[in-house]
């Protein structure tokens, strides 16, 4: 009886016990607050490829309504994007733009209405900007419909 009352009132080897407790905890911590700061960084590069190629397709939009607002340019003319109108081009004529921060296509569809005098533009763009952990481009389309009016 005596024995097992020394026994149970040992404690010796408890600090190691506290002590592997206490590595583990810290082990868990430090390893979610590693996962966590990686995700938000991933996280943030993902947000600023999407708004870098939503600014490159804003370019490309720009692009086009720049082309149609040259006075010298027919916006009536459904070959005004292409480089060549002069050999009837397969429509729609696909420009691509080639920017430092990464590229943007884009393209537009005229639409006419003689009856009730009126035309406008579909425009078209996709920005595209390097993924720089691999895989896909990000990339966004934007759409926008531009009406001819007439000087």
């Amino acid at each position: 009886m005596n024995r097992l009352r020394r026994l149970s009132g040992d404690e010796g080897g408890f600090a190691l016990v506290i002590a592997l407790a206490v590595t583990v905890v810290f082990s868990m911590t430090v390893v979610t607050v590693i996962e966590s700061a990686t995700s938000n960084q991933r996280n943030s590069t993902m947000s600023n490829g999407r708004v870098s190629a939503y600014n490159l397709a804003e370019a490309g939009v720009s692009n086009a309504m720049s082309i149609l607002r040259v006075p010298t340019n027919n916006a009536l003319d459904k070959y005004v994007f292409c480089a060549d109108s002069a050999t009837l081009p397969t429509l729609p004529c696909k420009r691509t733009e080639t920017y430092s921060g990464g590229k943007v296509t884009w393209y537009g569809t005229l639409y006419q209405n003689p009856a009730a005098g009126t035309a406008y533009w579909d425009l078209f763009s996709t920005g595209y900007v390097r993924n720089p952990h691999g895989g896909a481009d990000y990339q966004k389309t934007i759409r926008a419909t531009i009406p001819v009016v007439p000087p």
